[in-house]
């Protein structure tokens, strides 16, 4: 995801990306490290690029859009998508039914992991998490010093715990990191997701409530939440709001969710 690299990594990630979701809101600070690993001497090189849209926004007047347009007539060898206007609001209708508020209530941002969860569910037919915490881990290890990312760790580090659980205690933006990973957990029980590095704890997700602690405080500074509709994934809807079984064919439409920026040779 983002700017995660393989070199220098590989016996812990493998050799080869074959799909990278990038956050389009991280684009421009991934392009402003000389050393980034999508363009120039440093590039590695990803079969297909997915640009996640992490919040509504003007798709044809953004800069992630116009700055994959013009990779896609550089590197012919990478296969560039953006999600649809349609995909973006599908994103925030699966937040709110999962949830029982909406995006803009809670006053966050969906995560670049958020899409990728999303989409592997949808290409997968086995999928394994490496590296990822649940949603209980912060809470019970206030003081970790595991840091945020694997990579780009030299001099001060954002340690991972810190920073999922500033977020998690404010109403007024950041990412809801533990707040998706319940919702994560939820997931994993109806499609069979494992966990690994650390492995999670077996426990029953409630599909109708959430009990991490920005829920809490939300309850708590809002009042009592309707649960009508939260039960996450249902078998008519997986269909019509994240079919994308399409991009592992070349030549099935992945027009509804994706925009096709450009083909690999």
């Amino acid at each position: 995801m983002n700017d995660a690299p393989t070199k220098g990594y590989e016996r812990d990630v493998g050799s080869h990306t074959t799909i990278r979701v990038i956050g389009h809101s991280n684009l421009k600070s991934i392009l402003s490290n000389p050393r980034n690993l999508l363009v120039g001497s440093y590039r590695e090189t990803s079969d297909h690029v997915i640009i996640a849209w992490l919040y509504k926004t003007n798709i044809y007047k953004d800069f992630a859009y116009k700055t994959v347009l013009n990779f896609s007539q550089v590197y012919k060898d990478i296969n560039f998508y953006i999600h649809t206007t349609e995909m973006m609001r599908s994103n925030n209708e699966r937040f709110l039914n999962e949830t029982g508020i909406t995006r803009n209530q809670a006053r966050t941002w969906l995560t670049t992991g958020w899409h990728a969860m999303l989409l592997a569910i949808e290409i997968c037919s086995d999928i394994t998490v490496f590296g990822m915490v649940d949603d209980e881990y912060c809470t019970k290890n206030p003081n970790s010093t595991i840091p945020y990312h694997y990579y780009n760790n030299g001099g001060k580090v954002r340690l991972e715990c810190e920073y999922y659980m500033k977020s998690e205690h404010r109403l007024h933006g950041g990412h809801l990191f533990v707040t998706e990973k319940y919702i994560f957990g939820r997931w994993a029980q109806k499609y069979g997701i494992r966990f690994k590095y650390p492995g999670w704890k077996r426990k029953t997700y409630n599909n109708t409530f959430i009990d991490t602690p920005f829920m809490k405080l939300y309850r708590e500074k809002k009042g009592n939440l309707s649960t009508e509709g939260l039960a996450g994934f249902s078998d008519n809807e997986t269909k019509t709001v994240y079919t994308v079984n399409s991009f592992v064919s070349e030549e099935e439409t992945i027009r509804d969710n994706f925009m096709v920026i450009g083909r690999g040779r």
